[in-house]
């Protein structure tokens, strides 16, 4: 397997950035390697430190992802922290800050404590239950995380059906039938999907995605502001996406939209409820089982580390790519790549 450490690390900190299951896309790539090169050992599993110390690009990926969402508020939080030592006085601006700072950390340490548990639990189960560990397990994982992202479909989605619009009776022209400018919508939804990844080009664009209203929950009152209900369910969903093959970011983003959450907001959350548990991985099970099974030796050569390096930067194109895609409420289509991999899992077990 070693002679594949690189395609494994390139897999796993790519796959981290999409919504799709990075464990099950390197145990794919494992069994395609078997496969091609029949060497039965590159089909065993990678080592679990190997695993979760790749988490560590996964973590700087999203900092800087979305530097402009938190460093404003890291800093001013240091002013706040500088001037209670000085005694000096807060404005009140800074004060409701704090408090909604305070008041988001309690929601995240709740969410954390739930994902925690399931953590450990799982962690039992597959130590001495290899069921958890089997192929058919991951199957149906895959399963599950193409069947929550293609409900995203569900969702009223008005500006890819804008283009399909009623023309008005002096529009019409040669137009027959119930109106419909079939010609016009094709050119519509065709101008829209070449924008998500040509909108703007050349131009700086923030990883912030705009606050816009969501007509499909603009009256749910559950846009008031979230509480401690709704991110204990977030908090239990990404729990539940430890099972081998789901996703968690596609289960959390989809779990905040059915909840009310608008593009933007589900984007930032998944993430922002991943980071806890991510950077408690990465340091206790990733550096720590680095440390217990003398891995350092395997990390730390030349060659791994710049490969690590471009799987970052691969990384981090992979997660602007997803980000244009939940701005124009396409996220959903991963759902059909999703059967490519359901495939090929299917082919191994069969």
């Amino acid at each position: 397997m070693s002679n594949f450490i690189h395609w494994i690390i390139f897999v796993q900190i790519v796959s981290e950035s999409l919504p799709v299951s990075s464990s099950s896309h390197v145990r794919i790539f494992l069994l395609l390697a078997s496969l091609v090169y029949g060497a039965q050992a590159f089909v065993q599993p990678v080592p679990d430190f190997l695993d979760h110390l790749l988490h560590g690009p996964t973590v700087l990926i999203v900092m800087i992802f979305f530097r402009h969402e938190w460093m404003p508020s890291a800093w001013r939080m240091t002013h706040v922290a500088r001037a209670y030592v000085r005694g000096a006085r807060v404005r009140e601006s800074e004060r409701a800050l704090a408090r909604v700072l305070t008041r988001l950390i309690s929601f995240l340490f709740i969410s954390s404590v739930i994902t925690g548990i399931f953590f450990g639990l799982f962690k039992i189960l597959l130590k001495n239950n290899m069921l958890l560990a089997h192929d058919a397990t991951m199957l149906a994982g895959l399963c599950v995380t193409a069947g929550v992202l293609f409900s995203l479909r569900s969702l009223r989605d008005t500006r890819l059906r804008q283009g399909l619009r009623r023309v008005p009776q002096g529009e019409r022209g040669n137009t027959q039938g119930g109106g419909l400018s079939l010609k016009h919508g094709l050119v519509q939804i065709k101008k829209q999907i070449h924008d998500i990844f040509f909108e703007n080009k050349g131009s700086h664009t923030s990883p912030v995605l705009p606050e816009e209203p969501d007509e499909a929950f603009s009256e749910d009152r559950r846009l008031e502001g979230p509480n401690i209900k709704t991110y204990a369910i977030l908090g239990l969903v990404q729990g539940l996406a430890l099972l081998p093959g789901i996703s968690r970011f596609a289960s959390t983003y989809v779990a905040a939209r059915w909840l009310g959450f608008t593009n933007r907001r589900a984007f930032q959350v998944c993430f922002l409820l991943e980071l806890p548990v991510v950077i408690a991985a990465f340091v206790v099970f990733g550096v720590g089982g680095a440390c217990m099974n003398h891995g350092w030796g395997l990390i730390l050569q030349p060659n791994v580390m710049l490969s690590v390096a471009g799987a970052t930067l691969a990384g981090y194109g992979a997660l602007w790519c997803a980000w244009r895609l939940a701005e124009r409420r396409l996220l959903w289509l991963f759902s059909g790549y999703l059967l490519l991999p359901i495939l090929i899992v299917l082919y191994f077990i069969s």
